[in-house]
């Protein structure tokens, strides 16, 4: 019998199509992800309905359609993805090893899903640093920057004595709201430090973000999720933020 292939599956969140090297951004240095690109194929015309978070990775573990596999917003769905099919259910009965490490949020908790062997994700957006780690249903805290520590993990479980093939789906935090200074990568753009990440004047609301206190914005956060929730109970619609400030209502 042949000798059958181990898969790493690597999800980087909210990392659009151009912003690495070998996708043509002029000065992001990006050269483990062109190697990549280099030694395997680039997609430049594949895309998903349903571009945001859940439905995306969702699509991505299932192969189905959001409409079809039910995780159609970033709502917490606990239930609905502890039902979903994704596709270590099936290589764990091929005789498969399955490992989850990084993020899930499809449904907000961070408990182990079916299909896996070895499971270290965390609850929703989880934090940057020094994060609280779900692993193989036991919460383990640790220090540190999130993903230095969920790179260490994967790089372990591939390192490991395994007896059968393995699948690890690898899903990093980063990039999202990577509005934090990486000591490590100071000084590191084209020009020195970049000066600003956002156009102030085209983007004001940016500049209210960062003017408001803390307690405020979680509090305000807060009472959007909580309006959103029952504006879709008392009317099904689920209303999606769209990158150009607009809003669409989808069934």
């Amino acid at each position: 019998m042949a000798r059958r292939p181990n898969f790493i599956v690597i999800l980087i969140d909210d990392l659009r199509f151009d912003e690495f090297g070998a996708g043509g951004h002029p000065y992001l240095k990006t050269p483990h992800i062109d190697r990549i690109v280099q030694e395997g194929a680039l997609f430049e015309r594949a895309f998903h309905t349903t571009p945001i978070c859940s439905p995306n990775r969702a699509s991505i573990l299932t192969g189905q359609y959001a409409s079809r596999h039910g995780i159609i917003d970033n709502v917490a769905r606990d239930a609905a993805s502890h039902r979903l099919p994704n596709y270590h259910l099936e290589l764990k009965r091929l005789g498969y090893e399955t490992a989850h490490i990084g993020k899930w949020h499809m449904g907000n908790d961070g408990k182990p899903r079916p299909g896996y062997d070895f499971w270290v994700a965390y609850d929703g957006h989880g934090r940057l640093y020094d994060p609280k780690l779900n692993e193989n249903g036991t919460y383990v805290q640790h220090t540190g920057y999130i993903t230095d520590i969920m790179n260490a993990m994967a790089v372990e479980f591939v390192r490991r004595k395994h007896d059968k093939p393995w699948s690890l789906f690898f899903a990093h935090k980063a990039v999202r709201t990577a509005r934090h200074k990486y000591i490590r990568w100071v000084n590191r753009s084209r020009d020195g430090e970049l000066d600003e990440l956002y156009d102030l004047e085209k983007d004001p609301y940016e500049l209210a973000n960062g003017i408001r206190r803390p307690a405020y914005r979680a509090v305000r956060e807060k009472l959007k999720r909580e309006l959103r929730h029952l504006a879709t109970e008392a009317t099904g619609l689920s209303w999606l933020q769209l990158a150009a400030g607009g809003r669409i209502a989808v069934r």
